[in-house]
């Protein structure tokens, strides 16, 4: 099960990895744009003063393009307001998730182990120094099955915030 969740994990890292550089490069190219149509309602809005038959029609023009770039500059706020979010996603929230799901993966590991020594101690004859070793496996099982269960608390918790902090990143421009 482990092994398919970080997998699952890992494969929406790439996912989300690639959908933030499209992200970012919408954006670079975006504000590309906004910058030209900026610099094309100046040169409209200059023609206009140096050419008075057409300059009803520069004007017209030269307003269409400033009410663009204001547009354009409110989508690029919401574009940077995502990429931001899909950023933490992609650099904390998942990592954080893949550093809980090899840590839960560790300690389910040693958790099997104590068991199965824990198990080993109780097959067999009982004397006083298999008892004193069955009794140590027995606080060394407890020990590692309350920091497994802690974990798998954990990343139930992780796990569910992950897919809250997806939902909220990918639908925050929308």
């Amino acid at each position: 099960m482990k092994d398919k969740l970080f997998c699952s994990v890992k494969e929406a890292k790439v996912k989300y990895t690639n959908v933030l550089k499209l992200a970012k490069q919408m954006t670079h190219n975006f504000h590309g744009l906004v910058q030209s149509q900026r610099g094309l309602a100046e040169a409209l809005t200059d023609l206009g003063m140096k050419s008075p038959e057409l300059q009803n029609e520069f004007n017209h023009n030269a307003e269409s393009q400033r009410s663009l770039v204001h547009n354009g500059e409110a989508l690029l706020e919401a574009l940077n307001f995502f990429t931001s979010n899909l950023t933490t996603l992609v650099h904390k929230t998942v990592e954080d998730s893949i550093v809980t799901v090899k840590a839960y993966e560790s300690a389910r590991i040693k958790y099997d182990a104590y068991r199965t020594d824990l198990e080993s101690t109780q097959t067999g004859p009982i004397t006083s120094a298999s008892a004193v070793k069955a009794e140590k496996a027995k606080q060394q099982f407890d020990v590692q099955k309350e920091k497994f269960d802690r974990l798998r608390d954990d990343l139930a918790i992780k796990l569910r915030f992950l897919e809250e902090k997806k939902v909220y990143s990918l639908f925050t421009i929308i």
